[in-house]
């Protein structure tokens, strides 16, 4: 027995919806296994970023598929349930869960049309020139991260589930941090300047020795030994000052180098969108076993819909931030070499809010039968007539 039919308002769209992100783990491990198996018969070389395999490092792939399993059992149930009621009791039940599905299909709708005038904004400010990649978010970055991790604290509170966004804010603590690491001016040759130094102090000092030994003739030999030893020793010092010095310019140089910000950049966000899709996971756990309180299911609608939002704007923020940093640590490289990393930062990011949206709408169906849950508690607790 189908219980939602096909011409049910917006369920055609909702299934759409759903087939696409229950196949969303699946190709991402086919994507990660496919690396692999690429990466394994390449002979060592230079690390490679790929954002499948960081995604399932960082345990993404893993609150995937559980989350996944949690929407297709509370689907069934939500299918078992309505099938047990009679026709008048389900079709009241279906207006109130279609209700909640208008919610997420509203959600999905105003996302799109986002993508579709940012493309439009795109095309017509396309330059030669890249370097107007500053991130525009209506929440803005904050150095301390107070405010990103206010907002989702917030919103987790007005769940009434027991979660905090812990793990999510140190991910983007940590990709912030690095970036203004990256971005510090490089303080060079300090070992070989102090060294240079002190040699500049040490004929002034010798010279007033020599000044006090000039009427002694017996220990001008002497002290012209003496002083050739001193020279060598502080050249000696000095090639040792300019290695060091050199060893450690060329770590900093590597750290700071186009590839490695590339590096970095795409395991940033390959860490922060798996630590989001593991709080929505642990969210949706909550709402159907651990919640303090009862709320609405179209109340927690709405507050996962802003809470989706604020991380899908970081992770756009942070790939437009990363981008930017490319480019003013790649400003000397030509532009057939940046240009493909920019492109794929950018492009990891666009697909990382794209993962984060599809576990969104894997939450409808568990906020449907959290909402049947309710309805059957209530019924159960009402005085009988």
């Amino acid at each position: 027995m189908t219980v939602l039919a096909e011409n049910d308002p917006g369920f055609r769209k909702t299934k759409i919806l759903m087939q696409r992100t229950v196949s969303l783990s699946q190709m991402l491990k086919d994507a990660k296994e496919k690396e692999r198996a690429r990466l394994s018969c390449q002979p060592i070389s230079e690390p490679t970023a790929h954002y499948g395999i960081l995604f399932d490092d960082y345990q993404g792939l893993s609150h995937l598929e559980a989350l996944e399993i949690l929407a297709n059992e509370s689907e069934a149930k939500v299918q078992s349930f309505l099938s047990s009621l009679e026709e008048e009791d389900q079709e009241e039940i279906k207006k109130e869960l279609i209700a909640i599905k208008d919610i997420f299909i509203s959600h999905t709708g105003e996302e799109e049309e986002e993508k579709e005038k940012e493309g439009e904004e795109k095309d017509g400010e396309e330059t030669v020139d890249r370097g107007d990649l500053s991130p525009q978010c209506s929440t803005p970055l904050s150095a301390d991260g107070e405010e990103f991790v206010s907002v989702l604290t917030e919103l987790l509170f007005e769940l009434h589930v027991a979660a905090t966004p812990d793990k999510l804010n140190k991910a983007r603590m940590r990709a912030h941090d690095w970036v203004r690491e990256v971005e510090t001016p490089v303080v060079t040759d300090t070992i070989v300047g102090a060294t240079d130094e002190e040699q500049r102090g040490q004929p002034e000092i010798r010279e007033g020795e020599e000044e006090k030994l000039e009427e002694k003739k017996e220990g001008e030999k002497l002290d012209e030994k003496k002083e050739g030893e001193e020279i060598k020793e502080n050249e000696e010092e000095k090639k040792e000052g300019e290695e060091m010095g050199e060893e450690m310019n060329e770590e900093e140089r590597r750290s700071r180098s186009v590839e490695a910000v590339y590096l970095c950049s795409v395991g940033s966000l390959a860490e922060v969108t798996a630590r989001s899709i593991e709080q929505l996971h642990k969210v949706a756990e909550l709402i159907l076993h651990g919640q303090d309180q009862e709320k609405p299911a179209s109340d927690q609608a709405h507050i996962l819909t802003r809470l989706t939002c604020a991380m899908c704007r970081e992770v756009g923020c942070l790939a437009r931030k990363f981008s930017d940093t490319l480019l003013k640590v790649g400003g000397q490289r030509k532009a057939e070499e940046l240009n493909p990393l920019v492109d794929s930062v950018l492009l990891e990011g666009s697909n990382s809010t794209t993962y984060i949206q599809n576990a969104f709408q894997l939450l409808l169906p568990v906020l449907q039968m959290s909402h049947i849950q309710t309805q059957r508690s209530r019924t159960r607790t009402e005085p009988q007539p």
